[in-house]
C-alpha cells in the first residue's frame, strides 16, 4: 500500500470528479463540494491510497488549529475493504508529533480510529479552539447530531 498527496499524473479536475463521486456514494461521508476538494488538492491535504498502481481509496488530512489536524472523509474502494488498508492509511498519515482529531457517524470508524491509536471522547473534551473550528465549519445538521452525541469524536496526540 502506498498513501500520496503529490498527484503527479493526475488532471486536478479528473480527481475531483473521483473524489466527489467516492463521497457521494456513501451516506456516512459527510457530502462535500467541487470547491471544497479542490481546496484539499491544491493545498495537498488530501491523500490517495493505492494498491499496487491502483487507486484503492483516499483520506484528507487538514489542519483545524496549531499543532491540530484533523483527519476525514476516509473512503476505501470496496474491492479494498477489509484488508487493514484504512487503518494503515490514518497510522500513517498520524504518526509524526502532533494532536489528530476526527469525527463519524460511522459505527465501523470506531474501531478503525482505535486501531490507528485514537481514543474515542466527547466532543467537550477536545480543546476549546478545536470545538470552536468544529462547530463552525460543518453543516447545521451535523453540529444537532455532534450535540446529540450521535457523532463518535476520536482524539490523538504523537
Amino acid at each position: 500500500m502506498r498513501i500520496d498527496n503529490s498527484y503527479k499524473d493526475v488532471e486536478v479536475s479528473d480527481l475531483t470528479k473521483t473524489i466527489k463521486k467516492g463521497i457521494s456514494s456513501f451516506w456516512y461521508l459527510a457530502q462535500r463540494s467541487k470547491a471544497e476538494i479542490q481546496d484539499w488538492i491544491n493545498n495537498k491535504y488530501l491523500y490517495l491510497i493505492f494498491e499496487d498502481e491502483d487507486l484503492a481509496g483516499f483520506v484528507v488530512k487538514q489542519p483545524i488549529t496549531d499543532n491540530f489536524w484533523e483527519i476525514n472523509s476516509l473512503f476505501i474502494y470496496k474491492k479494498y475493504r477489509g484488508a487493514g488498508m484504512a487503518v494503515k492509511a490514518v497510522f500513517r498519515l498520524t504518526r509524526k508529533k502532533g494532536n489528530y482529531v476526527a469525527a463519524s457517524y460511522n459505527k465501523k470508524a470506531v474501531k478503525t480510529f482505535e486501531r490507528a491509536g485514537f481514543r474515542r471522547v466527547r466532543i467537550y473534551e477536545l480543546p476549546l479552539k478545536v470545538i470552536i473550528k468544529y462547530l463552525l465549519t460543518r453543516k447545521i445538521s451535523s453540529v444537532i447530531r455532534s450535540i446529540k452525541n450521535k457523532t463518535y469524536f476520536f482524539y490523538k496526540t504523537v
